[in-house]
Order: structure tokens, then C-alpha cells, then sequence
């Protein structure tokens, strides 16, 4: 569509989408938007300017070249499937070393430094060695991955283009803040967090558990190794299977509280002299947890503009934080050995988790059978939208520059650009 048929009303859609326009005319692109690049996205200011070769470290031939070899496909797959199960699956795998260590330890003869000191003492080293190397090794953003070259930051945040979601804005935006705490999907997203997260209190009365089963100290300390396991096969089939089946991200998580319901069931009901069958429900129960990482990378999904990711994020957090606060709290010794309390609320967890994920899934399908049908009725509109705008910025000799960005890089919420589709 030619600059000129987009008026005046593509600047007032961009004010109106709480992008802040750059004051005064623009001689050479009078009716386009100019965008002060400190409101933008990160990703548009870095695309523009290595494409426009701005940027002396840039190959602008060699990032053209790769963003036509750029594959959304392949790109959403390896976001979506194999960085949260990669990220995930490294809590088995820490339950099963913790396992190992607690069995060693247990065997330690210190005089005054007993077992359990010499547990939290080396997790608390481990963990801070990793915050350290966490710090100093780990990006803030693709645009500064230091083992990415150039051309490479520049072909992976063209997956924007397609979920339209943005990477980072430094600058805080009042509209979006407040945004986020009127967006009903915000509470629906917190109210889960919450109740799911009751059934971690499993990770800290595991041992517990199973030594009530009837196993001493040692075997029930080996046995926890186990638990690492199936967690690890319970997120790998939870995520593969949420990979492979189109929009059924959340059918997938919700088909997980299907065992963990019949796990939760069978703890409190069998006789309890059947060691094996309590230890095997036990373990069906921990498929309640892949659903939570299901989740979380959903969140990131559907939620759009810098300020908003991270005060959506910050309150899942909290309330995440609320639910393991709360969970160990059911755990009362006149409950024990059976504890059908504490497994009786876990099934209704499982069901009203089940539910509220099924709740977040048809309010963003409404909301996407909506806004088709905005587009339907646009199509044959001129002038309705504003795909072309520009950075204003400073080139190497420190003079004003402008450059074509594409709106995708736009910092816009979820809400603002009404291009936006949720994934389901």
C-alpha cells in the first residue's frame, strides 16, 4: 500500500496503541508515524539498523540472507518444545543427584555437623556457583547473546514477526501496567499458579511420604532418585505431546492431571499394607507438575509488550510463590499416615486446575474468533492499519537517521495490536 493512503490516522492507531510518536513532520514520509527508537522494541531498533548496515560489525548481505533463510516453522518448535523441556526437565535430573547426595551424606560422621547441615551447606554452594556463572555468562536479551555473531541476532529475532510479541523495552509504560491489572487473563493465570502449586508440597514431604509407606531412611532416600525419573518422562511426554498437537497446548497439560487425579485417589484408598501399589499411585501423582511448565511458557506466549510480560510475570511469580507457601501447611501429623486430607485436596486441585487452564484457553479463542472477525471487516477498508513506521535514531557521525521498521517490532501489548493472535 503507497505511503500516501496512510494518513493521518495511521499516527493517531499508533497513539492510540500507547506508542509514543516522535513530535513535528516528517518531510520525506509525511503521512507515516516516526518513532522515537527508545520506545520501540529492542529488536526493531537492531534489525533496522543492521539491515540498514548502520551498525560497521554488520554483513547487511549476510543478515538479508539469513532472515530469507529464516524458518518460523522450525523456529516456534524449537522455542516451544525443546527450551522448556530442556529448562524442565533439569528438575528430575536435580532430584535425582540430590537423591544421590542425601544417600552420601547420611553416612557422614561429623561430630556437631550433622547430616542435614552438610546437605543445605553443599546445595547452597551449588547454587551459588551457578548464580555467579548465571550473571555473568547469561544474556538479557538475543540482541546481546555474546555466543550469537551479528548476522545471527539479527536471523533469531525475526521469530518476532510471527507471534508478534516483541523482545525488551527499557522504558516503563504506565498503560501497560495498568494494562495488565485490568486484563481478566492476569488473574486467571494467577489463580492457577496458586492452586497448582499446592501439589508442591509433595517435592518437601516426599520422603515423608514414602518412609510412612513402610521403607526405612536409606531406601526411601534411594527411592527419591526415582521420583527424578518420572518427572523427567512425566514433562518429556507432557511437552512432546503439547509440540506435536496443533492449538492443543492446554489439552495437553490438562490430560496430565488425568493420572495425577488417579494417582492422588489411589494413595488414600488402597490398604495400606500394598507398599507397591501406594509407591506407584505416588508416583502418578507427580504428573501434576508438567502442566505448570506447560504453562509458563504459554504465559510468555500470549502476552505482549515489554511492561506487561514482566508485571504478568511478577504476579504469576507471587502467586506461584502462594501456593508453595501455603501447600506444606496441610501436612499436619493427626493426618498422617494415611494423610487423606492433604491427598483429598490434591484431587481437587487437579480438577480445578484442570478447569481453569480449560477457562484461559476459551477466553483467548473468543478473543481470536473476535478479532478475525475485526479483519474480515477491514479488508475492504483503506487506510485501516499502520504496517509501516520508522525509528528515528543517530548514525555513526552522530546524525539524525530514520529507518522502515516492521510493526511486529512495535512495542504493543497483546491488547493494542489487534493483529495479534493468541496460541493456543
Amino acid at each position: 500500500m503507497p505511503f500516501s493512503q496512510k494518513s493521518t490516522d495511521a499516527s493517531e492507531k499508533a497513539k492510540g496503541s500507547g506508542v509514543d510518536v516522535a513530535s513535528g513532520s516528517d518531510e520525506k514520509h509525511p503521512h507515516v508515524p516516526v518513532l522515537d527508537k527508545n520506545t520501540v522494541d529492542a529488536a526493531a531498533v537492531f534489525v533496522a539498523t543492521a539491515g540498514a548496515g548502520v551498525d560497521g560489525t554488520i554483513d547487511p548481505q549476510a543478515a538479508a540472507r539469513l532472515r530469507a533463510d529464516y524458518d518460523p516453522d522450525f523456529r516456534r518448535k524449537i522455542d516451544w518444545h525443546l527450551m522448556p523441556l530442556m529448562c524442565n526437565l533439569m528438575n528430575g535430573v536435580a532430584i535425582i543427584f540430590l537423591g544421590f547426595l542425601g544417600f552420601g551424606v547420611l553416612h557422614i560422621r561429623t561430630g556437631g555437623f550433622m547430616p542435614w547441615q552438610w546437605l543445605t551447606t553443599i546445595t547452597g554452594l551449588l547454587t551459588l556457583i551457578v548464580t555467579i556463572l548465571f550473571w555473568f555468562f547469561f544474556p538479557d536479551s538475543v540482541t546481546t547473546a555474546w555466543f550469537l555473531t551479528p548476522e545471527e541476532r539479527v536471523a533469531a529475532v525475526q521469530r518476532i514477526r510471527v507471534n508478534q510479541a516483541g523482545v525488551e523495552n527499557k522504558v516503563w509504560k504506565r498503560e501497560q501496567f495498568i494494562e495488565t491489572l485490568t486484563d481478566p487473563k492476569t488473574w486467571v493465570f494467577a489463580v492457577f499458579a496458586a492452586v497448582t502449586n499446592l501439589l508442591n508440597s509433595l517435592t518437601n514431604q516426599r520422603q515423608l511420604i514414602v518412609n510412612q509407606f513402610g521403607f526405612n531412611v536409606i531406601n526411601t532416600t534411594l527411592i527419591g532418585c526415582v521420583d527424578g525419573l518420572v518427572e523427567i518422562a512425566a514433562i518429556f511426554i507432557a511437552v512432546t505431546v503439547a509440540s506435536v498437537w496443533p492449538n492443543g497446548r492446554i489439552y495437553a497439560a490438562v490430560l496430565c492431571f488425568v493420572p495425577a487425579l488417579i494417582g492422588t485417589i489411589l494413595v488414600s484408598t488402597l490398604a495400606f499394607h500394598i507398599k507397591g501399589g501406594l509407591l506407584v499411585s505416588y508416583w502418578l501423582s507427580i504428573f501434576g507438575f508438567p502442566p505448570f511448565t506447560i504453562f509458563l511458557s504459554w504465559v510468555g506466549m500470549v502476552t505482549a509488550g515489554h511492561t506487561k510480560r514482566t508485571t504478568t510475570n511478577a504476579i504469576v511469580l507471587a502467586a506461584y510463590g502462594l501456593g508453595n507457601a501455603v501447600g506444606p501447611f496441610m501436612w499436619k501429623a493427626k493426618y498422617s499416615p494415611r494423610n487423606h486430607v492433604p491427598w483429598g485436596i490434591f484431587s481437587g486441585v487437579c480438577v480445578a486446575s484442570a478447569l481453569l487452564l480449560l477457562l484461559a484457553r476459551w477466553m483467548l479463542a473468543q478473543e481470536n474468533k473476535r478479532r478475525d472477525h475485526e479483519a474480515q471487516l477491514k479488508s475492504s477498508e483503506k487506510g485501516d492499519a499502520c504496517d509501516v513506521v520508522y525509528i528515528m535514531g543517530l548514525d555513526a557521525d552522530g546524525r539524525k537517521v530514520e529507518t522502515q521498521v516492521d510493526r511486529a517490532f512495535l512495542d504493543l501489548t497483546d491488547i493494542q495490536n489487534r493483529e495479534y493472535r493468541y496460541p493456543l
